[in-house]
């Protein structure tokens, strides 16, 4: 087993030990859209200075790791590996054509 596959049963155990939401995604987006504007407020507030120099990066690495987990999370309730899901992504970015903004 990899890694995030181990991630992905962890987060999973987690969340049924507390009676965390493990079935609608509907609950899991509207939390990660809510923690994805948290990280948002964080960004907002910090210095936006370049890769290493932000002043609060461990509150923005903080806010982005509670979005992972519902992105995660929402895998998993689609019965699928999120590994799985971002190698499957991961290839097909590779002969994409992307378009810039």
């Amino acid at each position: 087993m990899e890694i995030l596959s181990e991630i992905q049963s962890e987060i999973m155990r987690n969340k049924r030990s507390r009676n965390f939401n493990v079935d609608d995604i509907a609950i899991e987006l509207m939390c990660m859209v809510e923690e994805f504007g948290e990280f948002s407020s964080e960004y907002l507030s910090s210095n936006r200075a370049p890769r290493g120099e932000i002043n609060n990066k461990d509150k923005l690495l903080d806010e982005i790791a509670d979005v992972l987990i519902y992105a995660i999370s929402i895998c998993d309730i689609l019965g699928e590996d999120a590994l799985r899901v971002i190698k499957k992504k991961v290839e097909y970015n590779k002969t994409r054509t992307h378009k810039r903004f």
